[in-house]
């Protein structure tokens, strides 16, 4: 029977400033070591290829089969949350992600090797994905924006970071060792997952409840009813083995609860074209943003005859420009009458032409700075997908569009990388690698185009 206190509205608490630090932080290096380890692949890839003497193409697949797990699994990420509870299921992720870099390192050939990065990809899944809604949940309006903006720029941040370690291990210890340490420091996600505190509520009337059933002062509550109650709640939730058999003390929580799972197959979506053409928008855009991080080091290698370990700092330079990018277009799209989707089309642009540029640099020093300005116009595809899902399709099937675009996007990415190294295996020349990426840039902004129009004509009459 449910009692009148089950029926009273649960809000969320606020994490003291302790815990706020804490959480932050621990999201942070978690966005420093998965985003470093994902991206600092690019210079792993020259070894590989080295070693197991194949081609370009099939390099670029040992990088990208990563985020081809990584964006599949990604819809189902959080209804596994919702069954098996946060810390669990972020620890198991971050032992599978590192059981899988270290068991990759003993790899006999090309194959085993991709079997063992799409699980480490699956593990990565598994643990980043929650992690953004549970940011979202956890901090109030005032400081959930920095504390998403950190936890983003964490990922530059590793991008660039990681490029030293990997440079450093390579050469002490060649590519089986450089995995074993990447391994080690992944390791560390285990300890970030059990700094995650449980999000707690508080009913209406501010008397707080935390899942033993006891109040804030201690007391177990008068109530003996309200303890079974909440203990079934719990037995339920950690037994049941079908999602919409939960039974939930407050009947409105689990009726939304399994109508956000239902809402990750609304087929009717796809008779929606602006739907259709944004999802093909960011998958275009994702395939020529891994062209960038899987063959810049190799293209530099190719292009302006320098070392690996030289080559490399063009992927950290790409890593430290987007750190910078993230925050100034973070600030930028909130000023008024900015509209995202110009800023986000006009950085798509950017990138095309300077993909163009990149081969005809001169140097390498100018190869650099040409690393560094496309960091920069990457930073839109790595802020904005979804604010522009929501100024395009709406906020009431955010979760249903952003579970389809993790799928394509993963799709195209994977994609991405292996056909550009077709490229240079046929033609023998990286500039060839990027006019393809470039092309692709330019064709996800004509795909955009007349809703980019349509949008800008409706401000213009404001």
């Amino acid at each position: 029977m449910t009692t009148e206190r089950d029926k009273k509205h649960l809000q969320l608490d606020d994490p003291s400033l302790a815990e706020s630090i804490i959480i932050i932080s621990a999201c942070t290096l978690a966005a420093i070591i998965t985003g470093g380890t994902r991206y600092s692949v690019g210079i792993l890839l020259v070894e590989w290829m080295d070693y197991f003497q194949i081609g370009s193409a099939m390099a670029a697949w040992l990088g990208s089969v990563t985020f081809l797990t990584y964006y599949t699994f990604g819809p189902f990420a959080n209804v596994i949350v919702r069954w098996f509870r946060l810390r669990p299921v972020l620890f198991t992720a971050a032992m599978v992600f590192s059981t899988a870099l270290a068991l990759s390192s003993l790899a006999a050939n090309e194959y085993i090797l991709m079997v063992g990065w799409a699980i480490a990809g699956v593990g990565l899944c598994f643990f980043c994905v929650p992690l953004i809604p549970y940011i979202i949940q956890k901090f109030p309006v005032k400081i959930r924006s920095v504390a998403n903006g950190l936890f983003a720029s964490g990922t530059s941040c590793g991008t660039f970071l990681y490029t030293f370690i990997v440079n450093g291990t390579l050469e002490a210890y060649g590519w089986r060792g450089c995995m074993l340490i990447l391994a080690g420091i992944s390791l560390n996600l285990c300890a970030v997952a059990l700094c995650l505190l449980p999000i707690r509520h508080r009913e209406s009337s501010e008397e707080r409840v935390t899942m033993n059933g006891r109040d804030e002062d201690g007391d177990d509550g008068d109530d003996d009813d309200d303890d079974e109650n909440i203990t079934k709640d719990k037995s339920d939730i950690v037994n049941d083995t079908t999602f919409e058999k939960m039974e939930l003390a407050d009947d409105t929580k689990r009726r939304c609860v399994i109508h956000n799972s239902r809402d990750l197959f609304h087929f009717y979506l796809f008779k929606n074209w602006k739907f259709l053409s944004v999802l093909l928008h960011f998958g275009l855009l994702y395939m020529s943003a891994a062209i960038v991080y899987i063959h810049i080091v190799s293209g530099t290698l190719q292009l302006y005859g320098v070392d690996l370990q030289t080559a490399s700092y063009t992927i950290s330079c790409v890593g430290l420009s987007n750190l910078v990018g993230r925050f100034a277009i973070s600030v930028l799209v909130h000023l008024p009458r900015v509209d995202t989707l110009t800023v986000h089309n006009c950085c798509n642009i950017i990138l095309g032409i300077l993909l163009i540029i990149f081969p005809h640099c001169g140097n390498y020093v100018g190869a650099l700075i040409v690393s560094a300005l496309i960091g920069l116009a990457l930073s839109g595809y790595g802020s904005l997908p979804q604010i522009v899902l929501v100024d395009q399709l709406g906020d009431e099937n955010l979760q249903t569009t952003f579970a389809y675009l993790m799928v394509v996007s993963g799709a195209f990415y994977s994609a991405g990388g292996p056909l550009a190294g077709v490229l240079y295996d046929l033609s023998g020349d990286y500039q060839n690698s990027f006019y393809f990426a470039a092309a692709i840039a330019f064709l996800s902004v004509i795909v955009l185009l007349p809703a980019w129009i349509k949008q800008i004509r409706s401000l213009q009459k404001v």
